[in-house]
């Protein structure tokens, strides 16, 4: 599993729709600095004045304050988009539709609905806590004490499988197989070149037939056992599976092991932010807790659960996906 990103940001909805309307597409000029005169969003220096208005919608003003903070939810592709006046307009345009379709829903009483409000309840909650996370408990202190303290304390949770980094060719004729290992063996580095112009895994070949780490139990026996006994820097001998003639090229190994403390420090930072700024307020917290049908649990208080407590996830680093060569080509997962 990978490991994410911590400290989540608001407006994911509103960033999924601007995905929809094909705002997310910007050419390379968009990243380049901008020409004089023209809207530059910068999320370290607000708009002078947030309340200047936008867009006035059925009576409604849309504010550069709104715009911005949509904006500053968005990606960088997005946002170097918003340098130009189009792109500009482009967002104004998306928020325009979008106070229509509220007005529309409005109109329509859907505020009233029960399920609806509970989720108007907990979007503005989500906002809330996530605003809270950037503003006030990023600035929470965490010691080195306490980022060891839980380090050691995880490192059951923190172990990495054995695995090997691995390049492959692909070929279905053996004797194909033998002339391009008799060329590696004269220049080693010719391997990604031949790996694109020879192997017939689609999904690798691309890469330079490169797979990254695959763990063990991830590819056919045959696959794997050469992978693991190739040295690292070294080229396999020729390897026979159902789907073809491989060569492999050995990049680094990967010993089982805890992912090393410097990996993911500032994951477990952000984690202990939340918990330091969270403690007190469920030590203090007067919670009554109520089973599925609304009746009373015990009688003691007990603690709030962390909201959006950020977790340093399953922390085994990515496999790729051994591209069609994993899914039905040269190293697939073993069927079980």
């Amino acid at each position: 599993m990978q490991l994410n990103s911590l400290l989540l940001k608001g407006s994911k909805m509103a960033a999924t729709a601007l995905v929809g309307a094909g705002l997310i597409l910007g050419s390379a000029a968009f990243a380049q600095a901008p020409p004089s005169g023209e809207y530059v969003f910068d999320s370290q220096k607000p708009a002078a004045n947030p309340k200047q208005p936008v867009a006035v919608v059925n009576g409604y003003t849309i504010t550069q304050g709104e715009l911005d903070a949509l904006v500053s939810r968005l990606n960088q592709k997005v946002q170097a988009r918003m340098r130009t006046p189009e792109g500009r307009q482009e967002i104004v345009d998306h928020m325009v539709d979008e106070v229509l379709l509220e007005q529309a829903a409005l109109k329509e009483g859907l505020e009233k609905d029960g399920e609806v409000a509970g989720a108007l309840a907990a979007a503005r909650r989500q906002v809330l806590v996530d605003f809270l996370a950037e503003k006030v408990v990023d600035k929470v202190a965490v010691t080195d004490e306490q980022i060891k303290q839980w380090y050691s304390l995880h490192l059951s949770d923190l172990m990495q499988p054995e695995a090997v980094h691995v390049k492959h060719i692909l070929v279905k004729d053996k004797k194909d197989a033998e002339k391009l290992l008799a060329k590696l063996k004269k220049d080693k580095t010719q391997f990604t070149k031949l790996a694109m112009d020879n192997s017939l895994d689609p999904g690798s070949k691309t890469a330079g037939g490169d797979l990254g780490f695959v763990n063990r139990g991830q590819t056919v026996p045959e696959f794997e056992k050469a992978a693991f006994n190739t040295p690292v820097g070294e080229l396999s001998d020729i390897v026979e599976t159902q789907f073809g003639f491989h060569i492999l090229m050995i990049e680094d190994k990967r010993a089982n092991a805890p992912i090393p403390l410097e990996n993911i420090k500032d994951q477990i930072v952000q984690k202990l932010k939340f918990e330091n700024y969270l403690k007190p307020l469920q030590d203090k917290a007067v919670i009554k807790m109520f089973d599925a049908e609304g009746k009373p649990v015990g009688n003691s208080v007990s603690a709030a659960p962390a909201p959006v407590a950020p977790a340093v996830p399953a922390p085994t680093t990515p496999v790729p996906v051994v591209s069609t060569v994993s899914a039905d080509t040269a190293a697939p997962a073993q069927s079980k």
